[in-house]
């Protein structure tokens, strides 16, 4: 934990440039400590409560250890894609001061466009971290609504799917409420792509408009062939 009467006063933590430009300086206790840790964790000598930790270089592992320090200093929970919400210091104190509640929903938003744009849906691998996915969103080359989807069970739904077809089908009932005429990009990265795979298989058989199906480290069904144990060793 923070030694807290160790602090200096934030009216006194020097005024200069920081990474992401105009430096603002912390204006309470909150988001003077979330300054040190953040400091800490990406290596940075000076942050603005203004910057955002994404475009200070972290990472869904940093975004982690952060979550983990947060708890510790403020008895406090959030889930690392919090940050997709609340990107900066000033924004995270507020949730942690004002006890902040996440939107409860697999579907996080990372971009959005103008209606009719096409609904791009990545599916995270082993993990779930939705986080690692912004970039990707931010770097697409055409306008787009992006949602990364969150496993079930994350604090998000009572009765989890347990087949790869019914954890699907209930991703496409879910998006039925947010988001129903598309057209669909899928995409899935690792064992997500499996998922993603099913999903836009799905949305074939219902007619949604489906524009492409994208994999990311996965390998396509039945490739490479199995082998047995002898044929490895040899």
């Amino acid at each position: 934990k923070v030694d807290r009467k160790a602090l200096p006063d934030p009216a006194d933590f020097p005024h200069s440039e920081s990474v992401g430009g105009d430096y603002v300086e912390p204006g309470n206790e909150t988001e003077f400590i979330l300054a040190q840790m953040w400091m800490e964790i990406l290596g940075i000598d000076k942050i603005s409560v203004m910057d955002s930790f994404q475009d200070l270089g972290g990472t869904s592992l940093s975004a982690a250890n952060l979550m983990v320090r947060i708890r510790t200093e403020f008895a406090y929970s959030f889930s690392p894609d919090v940050l997709l919400q609340a990107p900066t210091i000033r924004r995270l104190a507020e949730a942690i001061n004002e006890h902040f509640t996440p939107v409860n929903t697999v579907f996080v938003p990372l971009r959005e466009a103008a209606p009719g744009s096409p609904v791009v849906l990545l599916v995270p691998g082993v993990g779930g971290h939705v986080f690692s996915f912004l970039n990707f969103a931010r770097a697409l080359p055409f306008e787009a609504t992006v949602y990364a989807l969150k496993p079930f069970g994350v604090g998000n739904i009572d009765e989890l799917p347990t087949t790869v077809e019914a954890i699907a089908a209930k991703y496409i009932a879910e998006l039925e409420k947010i988001c129903p005429e598309g057209p669909f990009i899928v995409s899935g990265y690792s064992i997500g792509a499996r998922v993603a795979f099913e999903i836009a298989r799905q949305m074939e058989s219902l007619n949604k408009p489906l524009l492409g199906f994208i994999s990311f480290d996965m390998p396509a069904p039945g490739f490479p062939p199995k082998r047995s144990l002898a044929s490895k060793i040899v």
